[in-house]
């Protein structure tokens, strides 16, 4: 009888427990914790304080618009408003160059002086060199003022208009030969009738660079608008 009860015993009393033990779990609400494989952390929980030092997420970076360059007041901002503050600004050093130029005796320093107005290159710097023309009785130093439009890309109303005072009948050879040249570097579709009115020139010698220069004014001139400054 007692060994009957021990096999029993030991084969429903394994199986009781475990009944048992489940039976415990659902009353008592305990959860059987998770492991392996399918284990997942635990969740944050909503009320946890702050992360500590070290643990923070990646960085948020804002973006900042780029205000683009920035512009100082009062200064020019289109093309044409520059070129004239430009021209604005040299206005004084071209008058002290033109004082310095008739103040002065000497042919070297009067020459150097006409450059420096030509390289300043602006509108008043070629009526600048036109007034001084007209007061100059040295013809080689009126031939170098028409010389220092060379290297002038702009103000070509100013030298068209001093070109044609250097072409004038009362002017010598010199300095009307000069001024031909210059209508040629003008490259300026009005230029052309203007060489093309030397060809009955009583100068045959004017008359004859009129006819060689005329080709290649009129080349330079046919991709070429009327221009002004």
């Amino acid at each position: 009888m007692k060994s009957w009860l021990r096999v029993l015993w030991k084969g429903s009393a394994p199986a009781a427990l475990g009944a048992a033990g489940l039976w415990w779990c659902v009353v008592a609400g305990c959860s059987k914790p998770e492991s392996g494989e399918g284990a997942k952390p635990p969740a944050a929980s909503q009320d946890a304080g702050p992360a500590a030092p070290g643990a923070e997420g990646p960085s948020r970076v804002t973006l900042v618009p780029n205000p683009g360059p920035e512009v100082s007041p009062g200064l020019p901002t289109n093309g044409s408003s520059r070129a004239q503050a430009a021209e604005a600004a040299a206005a004084p050093q071209v008058a002290a160059m033109t004082r310095q130029f008739r103040s002065s005796t000497n042919f070297d320093d009067r020459f150097e002086t006409l450059l420096s107005i030509g390289e300043v290159g602006t509108a008043e710097a070629v009526s600048a060199l036109e007034e001084l023309f007209v007061e100059e009785p040295d013809k080689d130093l009126r031939v170098e003022l028409i010389n220092a439009l060379i290297g002038i890309s702009g103000a070509k109303e100013e030298r068209l208009r001093f070109l044609k005072r250097g072409l004038s009948s009362s002017q010598p050879a010199e300095v009307r030969e000069a001024a031909l040249d210059g209508l040629v570097d003008l490259e300026d579709p009005r230029a052309v009738p203007l060489i093309e009115s030397l060809f009955s020139d009583p100068d045959p010698a004017l008359q004859a660079l009129a006819r060689q220069l005329h080709e290649l004014a009129r080349k330079q001139a046919e991709s070429q608008e009327p221009q002004t400054r």
